[in-house]
């Protein structure tokens, strides 16, 4: 039984496109939000990737009327943080606190960077970090200044370029060498 060069073809192109659609997706797939406070775990949550809603959500209750939360909103090239507080003229991460947003196995990411900043202070470039599909942020003393405070990471991830599709055409060429032997 032989397969023929056009179904073995197509099912180079096919997967060729399969990855490149894998590599870039974000939402509808599984992610990971870990915190920690100086290496201790604080809070860790798997969830799908929503485009309508945030993700991650934790509160805090000081008493007295006193409370703090924030909210995690992960979206195809961004993250969104967003605190609110109540009873506290401010509200911080102390030192030692790291955030760690674990994407899909599918997908690379290639670079992260603040995009936009409201209300926070003591968050810079340098905090951030990116190694394979995790993205980590060093929130050692960033501060929201009044509740809403928000900050806004862009993300990219790894598509396969022009070179990746390059070695696809030479599979499919070297599939037609073998079918004309």
């Amino acid at each position: 039984m032989s397969i023929s060069y056009r179904i073995a073809a197509a099912g180079v192109v096919s997967a060729a496109a399969a990855s490149a659609g894998a590599s870039a997706a974000v939402v509808g797939q599984p992610a990971t939000f870990s915190w920690t406070s100086s290496g201790a775990p604080v809070d860790s949550r798997t969830f799908i990737v929503s485009s309508l809603l945030s993700e991650y959500y934790y509160s805090r209750d000081y008493g007295n009327g006193s409370w703090a939360a924030f909210a995690v909103d992960v979206r195809a090239t961004s993250v969104t943080f967003t605190a609110d507080f109540a009873g506290l003229a401010a509200t911080y991460f102390p030192s030692g606190n790291l955030f760690r947003l674990t994407l899909s196995p599918t997908v690379t990411l290639a670079s992260v960077s603040i995009a936009s900043t409201t209300g926070v202070s003591n968050l810079a470039q340098g905090d951030l970090s990116v190694a394979d599909n995790v993205i980590t942020v060093d929130a050692s003393n960033v501060t929201f200044g009044a509740p809403g405070g928000t900050f806004t990471l862009n993300f990219s991830t790894v598509v396969p370029g022009p070179s990746a599709l390059l070695g696809m055409a030479g599979a499919t060429a070297l599939l037609g060498r073998i079918r004309n032997r």
